[in-house]
């Protein structure tokens, strides 16, 4: 199937408004609500404490980018791409 022009919808990187509206609301409610959330946090044993911990930050932080790693056979065959390109210029 062919690519389309795009011709509508949010530009290609641009943020979307809902879901930045969203985070900033969840973050207000997090505020106002820090004292009791601080509370029940202290109140749960450390390896609950450390995964609602993470799950609050998954919903507010965003998440790292994971390098990507080449393996072997894609250097090869980027090697070989790189060599038939050289070859045509000569």
């Amino acid at each position: 199937m062919e690519k389309r022009e795009k011709t509508g919808g949010r530009k290609k990187n641009s943020p979307n408004k809902t879901t930045t509206e969203i985070k900033n609301l969840f973050i207000q409610v997090l505020g106002a609500n820090m004292d009791t959330i601080q509370k029940d946090l202290d109140e749960m044993p450390g390896k609950d404490r450390l995964a609602a911990l993470l799950k609050i930050s998954s919903m507010v932080i965003p998440k790292p980018i994971e390098p990507v790693n080449i393996d072997e056979a894609s250097k090869s065959n980027f090697e070989m791409i790189q060599r038939l390109f050289s070859n045509k210029n000569d």
